[in-house]
């Protein structure tokens, strides 16, 4: 019994708000719905969309649209970037001779960026599944 109240009570923290929010399509349309909303502790890689809170069940990833907001929470934007895959944790860094160069590993990946400043020079931020900020 006891196992099963903190399974139960467990599941009930995992609940996720239906919110107040928008897609922009690759098209340039904005369509205002409801957003499965998270409280991401990391960049989403899928968002959870619907015009109504019975039918949030579209999923979009970055390849599907340009951006996508929660109404006066958050701001993403889709883009094609470059992401530096490097350890950034010590413990998994190997030390390096006196020779050995430096090898700087990137992968090419669309993602959504949180974007904190839009503007001439517009500032983003990606905290990946490792949570490594970017």
């Amino acid at each position: 019994m006891v196992c099963l109240s903190f399974f139960l009570a467990n599941n009930s923290l995992a609940q996720h708000k239906i919110m107040p929010g928008y897609i922009v399509t690759n098209q340039n349309d904005t369509i205002h719905g409801l957003i499965d909303d998270k409280d991401w502790d990391y960049s989403p890689d899928t968002i959870l969309f619907g015009p109504d809170s019975n039918s949030v069940n579209n999923m979009y990833a970055s390849k599907d649209i340009k951006a996508f907001g929660v109404d006066g929470k958050y701001f993403y934007i889709s883009k094609y970037v470059k992401i530096d895959m490097s350890p950034n944790r010590t413990s998994y860094l190997k030390p390096l001779a006196i020779n050995d160069s430096v090898k700087i590993d990137t992968v090419n990946k669309r993602i959504f960026l949180n974007v904190l400043v839009l503007g001439k020079l517009s500032l983003y931020y990606f905290n990946d599944s490792n949570e490594k900020e970017h």
